[in-house]
């Protein structure tokens, strides 16, 4: 019997292409996940200690008088009262020790001693899975907007292979998270706006994906803001629905800042908590170290070893498009893409007025992750136009290929086939 696939993942045969590329971004997601050896570094490490405590002594503290973590102590930390606990947002490792705990319901297995296998489902649960999910949801948006195949799977590439947020899904982070619900929310939106589909659980999907994105990642709040009012303009219910369920995602985030240091602002706001004795911040070593002007930080950001434009020159057509779009082009959804822009200018001066970090150990800016889907999806005009020419084609594939090391390189398969190279070339020549 021929087995028949639901409607929306039901595809015309010109289409086919579209499973194989993303079946092979998910056996390259499943690679890493099972493979890369330095998930654990510093930066999910801080991450993953509020998981443990939380599954297995209801705690947030990492250290505290007479307990601590079995894990090595992050450098992304602060110190209340005698007690360490991790500076990054608390609602995704809340979530993660929700998962944990069912995990640990169903199979009885301690967190440390199965800390990989804990890790292996975290990650495939909350990251893996859903940047596929937003890959289909990519294919849905470029279908719309043309019905040119090599278009099509290029920008499929380029949304995964071709970015950080791909690179780092098979890494505890909360950045890639906020990109794959910033970009679904957005697509929802455009259903609402643009094709007319008001059914009411839309706006609670947009509602509860922005304010988890925005609790996990303050600055992407002007892209919730920006949704918001697109839909205001629209429909006001639904609108209304949106907003109550953006703040709900956001009051657990809040409880726990005002819980652990009695202010409800985020604790990267609240500098003074980072500043204690032994912490690394109060003399950070490497790039945390550098003493530079705003004029060579904001160039480094952009074309320096971690800049936007170096790490990924795919954006380079994301500025063409941006630049057809303002000259008046695309006048469909000329002015969502006008307020995307604007959030990414918002972000970017965030960044620019309040720090000079540049992640550390990271590869490229990851302050700039949760815009990259968005701010790529503005390359298909450009690329549909360079599909036309067989020059065209080369200079966009030459794009793919300059963006895909940074990626192999976060993803740790490059250190994989390096590895495989070597084995390939001890037995046969030696």
């Amino acid at each position: 019997m021929k087995i028949q696939l639901p409607p929306p993942f039901r595809l015309e045969s010109r289409y086919r292409s579209v499973y194989w590329i993303i079946g092979i971004m998910f056996l390259i997601l499943l690679l890493s996940v099972f493979e890369k050896r330095s998930r654990l570094s510093t930066n999910p490490l801080s991450r993953i200690n509020s998981v443990e405590r939380l599954v297995e002594k209801g705690t947030w503290a990492h250290l505290a008088p007479g307990d601590t973590t079995p894990f090595p102590q992050s450098i992304d930390i602060i110190k209340v009262d005698g007690r360490v606990y991790s500076s990054k947002p608390p609602t995704y490792p809340l979530v993660m020790a929700g998962e944990s705990l069912a995990m640990k319901a169903v199979t009885g297995m301690e967190f440390y001693p199965h800390r990989v296998d804990y890790l292996r489902m975290l990650l495939l649960v909350n990251q893996v899975f859903p940047y596929l999910i937003m890959l289909w949801v990519a294919f849905l948006f470029l279908r719309d907007f043309t019905e040119n195949v090599w278009t099509i799977n290029f920008m499929l590439l380029a949304l995964s292979i071709g970015l950080l947020p791909f690179g780092y899904a098979p890494s505890i982070n909360n950045h890639t998270v906020s990109a794959v619900l910033f970009f679904i929310a957005f697509y929802l939106v455009y259903r609402i706006t643009r094709k007319g589909d008001t059914r009411w659980w839309l706006a609670i999907a947009i509602g509860l994906m922005c304010g988890y994105a925005v609790s996990i990642e303050l600055p992407g709040g002007v892209f919730a803001a920006w949704y918001f009012f697109l839909l205001l303009r629209h429909d006001w219910k639904l609108a209304g629905i949106a907003l109550v369920c953006m703040i709900l995602p956001m009051l657990p985030a809040f409880y726990v800042y005002h819980e652990i240091s009695g202010h409800y602002k985020p604790f990267y706001l609240q500098g003074e908590l980072y500043r204690f004795e032994g912490s690394y911040w109060k003399n950070p070593g490497g790039m945390d170290a550098l003493k530079e002007t705003k004029i060579a930080y904001i160039f480094h950001t952009l074309f320096g070893r971690k800049g936007l434009f170096l790490t990924t020159p795919l954006f380079l057509l994301s500025l063409i498009g941006l630049g057809n779009i303002i000259k008046g082009g695309d006048q469909k959804m000329r002015l969502e893409w006008l307020g995307i822009a604007g959030g990414i200018l918002a972000i970017f001066y965030f960044v620019w007025t309040r720090t000079t970090n540049y992640g550390g150990e990271c590869i490229g800016m990851r302050w700039f992750i949760p815009f990259m889907p968005l701010l790529m999806l503005m390359a298909w005009p450009v690329v549909n136009r360079l599909e036309k020419t067989f020059w065209g084609r080369v200079l966009a594939g030459f794009l793919l290929l300059l963006s895909i090391p940074w990626n192999l390189e976060a993803l740790w398969i490059e250190a994989f086939i390096r590895g495989g190279l070597q084995i390939a070339w001890e037995n046969l020549f030696f």
